[in-house]
């Protein structure tokens, strides 16, 4: 199936349920606290328009997308390698209007991806041109 990507304005089960799981699978990441510190209000998200659920069926893909930054790109463990990031990052390019991403230090996988498009780090964040 292939996969959707919709803005979140009202928090549903399975949104949360995948928010737990960023926050849960985050706390021992370097860095992570101070990023989940400033987005830790899902509620408050949603109604800001800034979450975005990407779903095959269900819900596979989770991303906060501030002021045309990505602030965070969540796949699901059983999902990731399966091009799920990539497709979802292409279509943040599109409806969120992104330019620019977060990553944590030592999360090379998010490094790759944002690099595969052509963005290069800066600090702790990936830019495109």
């Amino acid at each position: 199936m292939a996969l959707r990507l919709e803005r979140v304005t009202t928090p549903t089960s399975e949104v949360v349920a995948l928010w737990s799981e960023v926050t849960e699978g985050s706390v021992s990441l370097r860095g992570a606290s101070v990023v989940l510190e400033g987005l830790s209000n899902l509620d408050a998200l949603c109604e800001r328009g800034c979450v975005w659920l990407g779903s095959e069926e269900v819900g596979v893909s989770l991303a906060v997308v501030e002021e045309r930054v990505i602030k965070i790109l969540f796949v699901t463990p059983e999902r990731r390698g399966r091009g799920v990031g990539r497709a979802t990052l292409g279509m943040l390019l599109d409806e969120a209007s992104a330019v620019d991403a977060w990553a944590l230090p030592g999360d090379r996988a998010s490094k790759s991806l944002y690099e595969s498009i052509g963005w290069r780090a800066r600090l702790l964040t990936m830019r495109g041109d």
